[in-house]
């Protein structure tokens, strides 16, 4: 009788930042955030959010980098909520597009009195989206708050995804200290 041959199979690196510093469902079962009654509560206690029946949510993991992502299908529109410890002043890299555009100012649509360093990051390939990236500095970590935005849809999709992400409601104490 002869001995089965071991498959052979290949570690898959990951690819982005976000790949590298996520923790992965299997190693951490606990999630992000919960949505309860239209209202995202993110388990660290950093945000709110209300979300409509319009957006279809995909929680990250509990100490993970994503925190949130909602998708708006009609729209062909996303948003994805991100942190990152440290304060970091360039978006973090990804695979499927270029970051093209960096600026830092004060926008005011942001509400706040600090500078926000806003980025564009191109689609490599046609099918993908752009991503308008805001990264804003808040409990010792960068939020890097993003709308995927396809290209069909550009302008009230970009204009819906910065709506839900101006409207986040940051918690008003350091959670760690509440």
């Amino acid at each position: 009788m002869a001995c089965r041959k071991r498959e052979r199979f290949e570690k898959a690196e990951p690819k982005t930042i976000f790949e590298k510093t996520s923790v992965k469902l299997e190693e951490n079962p606990n999630r992000s955030g919960i949505v309860n009654d239209g209202v995202y509560r993110d388990a660290q206690e950093f945000f709110t959010l209300e979300v409509s029946d319009d957006w279809i949510p995909s929680l990250g993991v509990l100490y993970g980098g994503l925190h949130l992502r909602l998708e708006h299908i009609a729209e062909e529109t996303a948003i994805e909520v991100w942190s990152f410890q440290g304060i970091q002043y360039k978006p973090a890299p990804r695979d499927e597009c270029i970051w093209s555009f960096l600026d830092k100012g004060l926008y005011n649509e942001w509400g706040f009195s600090r500078s926000v360093n806003v980025a564009t990051c191109h689609p490599i390939d046609n099918r993908e989206m752009v991503i308008f990236a805001y990264l804003l500095h808040k409990f010792g970590r960068t939020w890097q708050l993003e709308a995927h935005v396809s290209r069909d849809n550009l302008v009230e999709g970009r204009r819906i995804a910065e709506e839900l992400l101006q409207d986040i409601n940051w918690s008003d104490v350091e959670p760690d200290q509440k």
